[in-house]
């Protein structure tokens, strides 16, 4: 693990199955109090098919409910004092 000088902190996990089994999806949940988590980034999280439609692949701005995004490397999620990104 290294922490940076802003507090930005890099953490390598292993993830490993207790038995032989095929991965199809993987969700991480988060739980965090609307009232901290009212803004959100992420870059290249919706599938390509939306792009046109949206005209970007990544979310900034507010957070108006639940979200799912496909796989990015990095999502942050906060409000104007605090975040966490993974």
């Amino acid at each position: 693990m290294g922490i940076e000088y802003d507090g930005y902190m890099l953490v390598d996990c292993t993830l490993r199955a207790k038995q032989e089994l095929n991965l199809k999806r993987l969700h991480l949940q988060i739980p965090l109090r609307p009232m901290h988590a009212g803004l959100c980034y992420g870059a290249w999280v919706y599938p390509e098919e939306s792009w046109q439609k949206w005209m970007t692949a990544m979310h900034s701005g507010a957070v108006g409910g639940d979200l799912a995004f496909r796989f990015s490397p990095n999502i942050w999620l906060g409000d104007e004092q605090r975040g966490l990104c993974w």
